[in-house]
């Protein structure tokens, strides 16, 4: 996606206001049985309307809402959790402090927590994956793809390997490794063979 800074912040934050809210209504709705009454529906409303700014906010300061669309690591990943679990803390702050009517249940907060590190590790995953995919469709289209081996089957030809293969519109498919190191020689990786010396 070739978007200005300022779009690709905005793209992100409503994505994420949107799997947020959509977390914590779920949580209530599994934890009271798809039956949530008017006292928990109203104390829903109050919870989405300061529960997912916090969260935007912890994200924002965790560096989640800076980085470009098509890129998420392990570290992002560890980042969204720390702020996840952060906001987790602050409404059960708020639960220990003001109780029912203004802070969800516990189990809402456990409930939300999870669902809102899956969603939102989803939609990163999304951003990531949807690009190049459609490049990749257009490329597959196009050109023929040329077998290729890999020298080394250390990290470095392990990340290239599944480069390759995450991205077939570069037009090459890694079918064999070659190793000097004999302990590596028969075995696979990323399902590719490691057939002997270079």
């Amino acid at each position: 996606m070739d978007l200005s800074p300022a779009l690709r912040i905005w793209v992100r934050l409503l994505l994420y206001s949107a799997e947020l809210a959509a977390s914590l209504w779920l949580a209530y709705e599994l934890r009271f049985d798809f039956t949530v009454g008017p006292v928990a529906a109203q104390e829903r409303m109050v919870v989405l309307l300061w529960l997912v700014p916090v969260q935007l906010v912890l994200l924002a300061l965790f560096q989640q809402m800076s980085p470009l669309l098509g890129y998420f690591s392990t570290p992002d990943l560890g980042r969204m959790f720390y702020a996840l679990v952060l906001s987790a803390g602050v409404a059960m702050g708020m639960w220990f402090a003001l109780s029912a009517g203004y802070a969800p249940p516990r189990s809402v907060i456990l409930i939300d927590l999870v669902f809102s590190l899956v969603g939102l590790t989803g939609v990163r995953l999304a951003l990531r994956t949807m690009p190049e995919s459609l490049t990749t469709s257009a490329k597959a289209r196009t050109g023929a793809r040329h077998r290729v081996a890999i020298i080394g089957a250390g990290d470095a030809g392990a990340v290239l390997a599944h480069e390759l293969l995450l991205k077939p519109g570069y037009g090459l498919e890694p079918v064999a490794f070659f190793d000097d190191d004999r302990h590596k020689w028969s075995s696979r990786v990323h399902g590719i063979r490691v057939l002997g010396p270079p």
